[in-house]
């Protein structure tokens, strides 16, 4: 343990810039160890991380990572006995080498990935601690492509997607960044839908916390609860819900309690881009409860025609509804 610290003394010396030429031969042997990696990773999240909340942030931390280490390589003061040309040489090399590898460990801690669905495509992705993503249609999802392992595991979310979180030894909360609202978990099933200006967290099993900063608030959620937040009204609800109308996009189905045909429509944009027009307001507020299949569009609009004994007109993307 004490070694360890000592390992840890010597990189906040590095990346403070306070190594002499020795230090950093010493720093550069360390960095060829791959059992090191962590302990680099810890002096980088106990100097710099613990404040940096978004991917942006931590991607403006990188570059002045960079300059610094830049500088330590190019200001490093040169002794003024003549030396031999190929001690120069070896040495420049080596200075090329640490910065490589430093580089490349901050750069593997900072690298996002970036998953996104078009209409009407699901994907299901994995996390880097194994917790799992099933992304709905017209979707973005983006974290750190490698997370520390202590810390807030963190991603951003614009869309829709169902989330499966795996529960780690040290309990480190996972927390979901979605239209000014944070859904903090530690192991959990739940969804987050993201659009048209709100924001909707349904809990399926464990616990949640729903932070939303800018009304300096929380809320926590058990299982059955929505909680929905508009940023623009700045208004926070939550309600007991049937937790599968949130979820049964997975299967391949959309569940729909008491909906207007505007909202249906609202949700045949969102999922297979289309553009839907209701001229007649009254046809537009008539109301729906019951499930529609979401994995055909012409079966999906059919199905419409039938319930809402209603015409569908469709050229390309554009659709309109008018009663028969």
């Amino acid at each position: 343990m004490q070694h360890q610290e000592s390992i840890k003394a010597l990189f906040r010396k590095y990346l403070n810039n306070q190594c002499s030429r020795e230090e950093l031969e010493q720093v550069f042997l360390y960095l060829q160890v791959d059992t090191y990696d962590q302990l680099l990773q810890e002096v980088i999240a106990e100097e710099n991380w613990e404040e940096v909340p978004t991917h942006t942030a931590r991607r403006q931390l990188f570059d002045r990572l960079r300059l610094r280490l830049l500088g330590t390589i190019r200001d490093t003061p040169k002794p003024i006995h003549r030396r031999r040309p190929w001690f120069a040489a070896a040495a420049a090399v080596s200075g090329i080498v640490l910065l490589t590898a430093v580089m490349y460990r901050i750069w593997l801690m900072n690298a996002t990935i970036t998953e996104r669905t078009a209409f009407g495509q699901m994907k299901e992705i994995t996390l880097p601690d194994g917790s799992r993503v099933k992304l709905n249609a017209n979707s973005v999802l983006t974290y750190s492509q490698r997370w520390p392992d202590e810390g807030a595991r963190e991603v951003d979310l614009q869309g829709e997607a169902f989330f499966t979180v795996q529960h780690t030894a040290n309990h480190q909360s996972f927390i979901v960044h979605s239209e000014g609202a944070e859904v903090v978990v530690l192991g959990t099933t739940f969804n987050v839908n993201n659009r048209r200006g709100k924001t909707q967290v349904a809990l399926e099993t464990g616990k949640v916390r729903v932070q939303v900063p800018a009304l300096e608030t929380y809320r926590t959620l058990a299982p059955g609860e929505m909680l929905e937040y508009e940023p623009t009204r700045r208004e926070l609800t939550s309600q007991v819900v049937d937790i599968s109308r949130f979820t049964s996009w997975q299967q391949q189905e959309l569940k729909f309690h008491q909906a207007t045909l505007a909202r249906v429509a609202q949700t045949l944009e969102d999922q297979f881009g289309l553009q839907v027009s209701i001229p007649d307001p009254a046809l537009a507020q008539r109301t729906f409860t019951g499930s529609l299949p979401m994995n055909d569009v012409e079966v999906f609009l059919e199905s419409l025609s039938t319930l809402f004994d209603m015409k569908i007109s469709r050229s390309g993307q554009r659709v309109v509804f008018t009663p028969k």
